[in-house]
């Protein structure tokens, strides 16, 4: 079927599957990749999260190999 027909159905499916009743103990219903979608966006808006001990391995090897990290690893020149 034609792209915007897809869409269109799948937009109804989602809408659909959405209105279901919750069960027990949860707050929403999710369809596949939309957690994921949201992890992407938060990511794109915050940043990927670190770990202390891997920042601090990457800004050694940046060291090491003369490579400027600080503004890779963190855009607000916070690193």
């Amino acid at each position: 079927c034609p792209l915007a027909e897809f869409r269109r159905l799948m937009d109804e499916t989602v809408a659909y599957l959405k209105s279901s009743r919750l069960a027990p103990g949860f707050d929403e219903i999710l369809v596949p990749g939309e957690l994921e979608f949201r992890t992407l966006r938060q990511r794109q808006r915050d940043g990927i999260p670190i770990d202390a001990r891997t920042l601090q391995t990457l800004r050694e090897n940046g060291l090491r190999w003369e490579i400027d990290v600080a503004g890779i690893l963190d855009p607000q020149g916070a690193a």
